[in-house]
């Protein structure tokens, strides 16, 4: 079966290639975030600041799923169209530049001229990935496909450089090492965004957030909810003990998920929320297991502590590229454990443990990454250059 769907993923990848009779538009950026689910995360972020600092200047294209939700970019003057349609095929195929967070499916290709840019959508370097996983010969073949197309590949540290240019075997001078969009606002102060939050969920401007965020178990394809929920009054009440105030729990599941939002007594659903970093911005405190959000959390250097009560299983299925017990970030594996982490939390050895751990893997977080893609990308559309770099770092 795997052997059946390489060759149609292939065979499709060949008939795609009648779609170069259209010229490559030299002004046109292609965006697509989460195949297509949402606006959102660094492809965001950086279509935002092209919209802002260049306006009109390019065409900028959203490839989504649903794009009649997405009205309020075709009134800001942007194009939305649906990712799985002839209309889309024919957008990838004619962007000057393709902007995209997960990878692109293997049946596209892309020519000379046009340059494919790789957000990725997680910093630091935690789970494994790629051909550090047991994959298939066909996906291992998938894989080393959109690879071989992709020509710049956005890291948020030299360690994340090393692992993924392994794990997906890039050339290591494609790795763009100048942070991630998503995360410039965590390293900026905005108290709009902790007000705006706190609005939407109903909750005074002085309550303080817990957010929960887990990742997903199983593949992609397949996903499933964290198998333990979280106690969330008797977190809320040892938050309440240890930092003081009134304090509230969110829960945002995986976007990969279906979250059962009557399954989580005393949390409030935060996983349609279009924007993660906004949580994140507003949280007092992250509690999440093994999501790259922790890397996230840890640039504003508040505080985010490692709910994994299935801590083993997870290492020996999928493990991490760095070990658990380096992680700055106080680890539980049952809840009484967590409440514990919670009550012996120390700033000052939390703050020291992060600062080491930024350096441990060589932080590239610029807080101007938006603005740097962003800059790049309308230099190659305006300016022409070449579209990939034997050197990626900034």
């Amino acid at each position: 079966m795997d052997d059946l769907k390489l060759a149609l993923v292939l065979l499709l990848r060949f008939l795609l290639r009648a779609l170069r009779v259209l010229p490559v538009r030299r002004g046109r950026v292609a965006f697509v975030a989460f195949n297509g689910a949402r606006f959102a995360c660094n492809p965001k972020y950086i279509s935002e600041y092209l919209e802002a600092a260049h306006p009109g200047a390019l065409e900028l294209v959203w490839l989504l799923d649903a794009p009649e939700r997405h009205a309020f970019l075709r009134a800001r003057g942007l194009r939305t169209v649906r990712f799985r349609s002839l209309a889309g095929l024919a957008v990838l195929a004619t962007a000057r530049v393709v902007v995209t967070n997960t990878g692109l499916p293997a049946y596209l290709s892309f020519r000379r001229g046009q340059v494919l840019v790789n957000t990725w959508h997680g910093g630091g370097a935690y789970k494994k990935c790629g051909y550090d996983l047991p994959i298939g010969r066909a996906e291992a073949r998938k894989l080393a496909l959109t690879s071989r197309d992709t020509a710049l590949f956005l890291s948020s540290s030299r360690r994340f450089s090393e692992v993924m240019a392994h794990s997906i075997r890039l050339p290591a001078g494609r790795m763009w090492e100048i942070g991630m969009p998503r995360n410039d606002l965590l390293l900026a102060d905005r108290p709009d965004l902790r007000a705006a939050v706190r609005a939407r969920y109903g909750l005074a401007p002085d309550v303080r957030i817990l957010l929960h965020a887990p990742t997903f178990r199983g593949g992609a394809s397949s996903a499933v909810d964290t198998p333990d929920a979280l106690d969330y009054p008797a977190c809320l009440a040892a938050l309440a003990a240890r930092f003081g105030g009134t304090w509230a729990a969110l829960r945002r599941a995986h976007q990969a998920v279906r979250p059962d939002a009557g399954a989580h007594a005393g949390a409030l659903d935060a996983s349609d929320h279009p924007d993660m970093q906004e949580l994140l911005s507003a949280a007092d405190v992250l509690v999440t297991d093994y999501s790259s959000a922790m890397w996230d959390m840890s640039l504003t250097g508040r505080p985010c502590f490692i709910y994994a009560p299935d801590l083993d299983g997870y290492r020996r299925e999928r493990d991490f590229y760095t070990p658990v017990d380096e992680w700055p970030f106080p680890v539980a594996t049952s809840l009484p454990e967590l409440r514990e982490r919670i009550a012996s939390f120390d700033e000052g050895t939390y703050a020291q443990a992060v600062r080491a751990h930024h350096a441990a893997l060589g932080s590239c977080e610029t807080g101007h990454a938006a603005r740097d893609a962003g800059e790049r990308i309308r230099a190659l559309c305006l300016d022409g250059g070449p579209a990939r770099t034997e050197e990626g770092r900034a």
